[in-house]
């Protein structure tokens, strides 16, 4: 009996996928985005035409005190139903006025719509679009205009702390899902008319709102506008957050390394805006994308300005540290051990080659094992439920490297170098270098295997190279090493005092560098 049922399953699915194209069937609606006109009925049926059977847009008819006819449209989710019978329907129903043209129902409609915020629209894409954003449309008899009234609501999730970007000191709040409370949360901070904030939306199915934000004194406008001409280009009909937009104006999309730097953050976001950068959000995404991002903007962390500077720069040399053992560690494992034995001290080099004749396996096949290991390892913590994930992590990576050394499938030198590596990728602040140095480590360990230390290098040059060679909104990525030299650039890495720091990095070209007696 179950493999009679199975046989047939597997036949609706074989005749379903041979069926012609000519069988398909085709959503033929015709959508009006023309004018309103003056019959309530008709203008009626026309949005209600255009949204289908969606049982989650909500007609009202309301026939007033005075014998006139008005229909409100709305979503459900998007809008608060208590405010809208509370005020609206009720200030609707008390009127007794009978307006007859178009000038007595503007009247009407300005005494009776208990709102300052009315948005007038006169063609029918205007009123989809307004129903959408969470507005209230509002249709009088004879006017063949809408009136769309923010009423907006729902389920909007809470401000909480970052569970991404932990900070030990500073604010707890960070970005949610709402693009306007992001930017009263950006408004908080920087409370300066120069703060600019422009809207446009994007997608042209998911009709996503985005909006760019900066300071029009500081920041460069060729930068705002190159940003404005990518975002107007994007040919995509889903954006669905704000990562979706990197990836699509980023200067060179295939390169391994992040050319935008992304935050959860608002203080964060407010100290960049100060310094000259752009910031662009996303609604229904809690993430920041700042631009222009340089390569040593992934090493800085907030924590850094609420600390004092010795520690702060101190921190930057930890994670910097960390950034080379997770890149170069393994790598160097195995170029020493494998093919540059001879560079190694007699007392190290003894030891190294007496480990290796238990080892079943060569040592490249060993450390990809391993490696592949700790990367199902931090998967599986990523993805288990989060009260036992960083447990099974810890105790599945414990007893396996535990029991492969006991049983002679790895060797203890390998899991101590493969376990360093890891705790520095974990130094790294933000996850898109860490996959980046993934990669990285993989390259080297490849090339490692095959030409030792020459290959590594090798390897390096090539990606200085290829990192010398890119842009983010024209501003280079290594700046300020390629244009000042590694000595003049120190004062940039490290976090030198906030008395000394009166200057605006000038490698980002912005208009004004001075943080002392800025512009009002």
């Amino acid at each position: 009996m179950m493999l009679r049922d199975l046989l047939n399953i597997i036949r609706s699915e074989h005749n379903q996928k041979d069926l012609p194209a000519s069988d398909i069937q085709y959503d033929r609606t015709d959508i009006d985005y023309g004018s309103l006109s003056s019959s309530l009925t008709r203008n009626m049926e026309k949005i209600k035409t255009a949204f289908g059977k969606s049982s989650d847009l909500y007609e009202r008819k309301i026939t007033t005190a005075g014998n006139y006819k008005i229909t409100l449209f709305f979503i459900d989710g998007l809008v608060n139903e208590t405010d809208i019978s509370a005020f609206l329907i009720n200030s609707l129903l008390k009127s007794t006025e009978q307006p007859r043209n178009d000038q007595s129902i503007e009247f009407f409609s300005k005494q009776m719509i208990p709102s300052t915020n009315v948005i007038v629209s006169h063609t029918f894409k205007d009123v989809y679009l307004n129903l959408l954003d969470g507005f209230v449309i509002v249709l009088f008899e004879g006017s063949k205009k809408a009136y769309a009234l923010n009423f907006s609501g729902g389920e909007k999730r809470s401000l909480e702390d970052s569970k991404l970007e932990k900070n030990l000191r500073g604010p707890r709040d960070a970005f949610v899902e709402d693009l306007r409370t992001n930017t009263s949360l950006i408004r908080r901070r920087i409370k300066n008319l120069n703060l600019q904030i422009e809207n446009m939306t994007l997608g042209s199915r998911s009709g996503t709102g985005v909006c760019i934000a900066y300071l029009r004194d500081i920041a460069n406008l060729k930068i705002v506008e190159e940003l404005q001409n990518r975002l107007l280009q994007i040919n995509f009909d889903n954006i669905q957050d704000s990562t979706y937009i990197a990836h699509l104006i980023e200067d060179n999309p295939f390169s391994i390394f992040p050319l935008l730097l992304k935050t959860e953050k608002p203080d964060k976001v407010a100290s960049n805006l100060l310094e000259g950068k752009i910031v662009l959000l996303s609604d229904n995404s809690p993430t920041a994308v700042l631009i222009p991002t340089v390569f040593g903007d992934y090493f800085h962390i907030q924590d850094d300005y609420y600390d004092y500077f010795y520690i702060a720069s101190i921190s930057r040399m930890i994670r910097i540290l960390g950034a080379f053992l997770a890149t170069l560690a393994t790598p160097l494992y195995i170029a020493l051990t494998a093919i540059n034995l001879d560079m190694l001290p007699v007392k190290l080099a003894l030891p190294f080659s007496q480990i290796r004749y238990v080892i079943p396996f060569p040592l490249v096949v060993e450390v990809i094992i391993m490696e592949i290991t700790l990367e199902l390892l931090r998967e599986a913590g990523l993805r288990i439920p989060s009260p036992i994930g960083p447990a099974i992590s810890i105790v599945g990576g414990l007893v396996i490297g535990q029991t492969a050394v006991n049983a002679g499938f790895t060797s203890p030198f390998l899991t101590i170098v493969v376990a360093l590596s890891a705790i520095g990728s974990f130094a790294i602040p933000y996850a898109d270098l860490v996959s980046t140095f993934r990669i990285v480590k993989g390259l080297l360990i490849i090339f490692s295997s095959l030409f030792g230390i020459f290959g590594i290098g090798a390897v390096i040059t090539i990606l200085i190279i290829h990192m010398c060679s890119l842009t983010c909104f024209g501003i280079p990525y290594l700046a300020p090493f390629s244009e000042k030299g590694i000595l003049i650039s120190i004062k940039d890495v490290l976090r030198i005092p906030f008395k000394l720091s009166k200057k605006r990095h000038s490698y980002y070209r912005i208009q004004d560098e001075s943080k002392v007696n800025s512009h009002e």
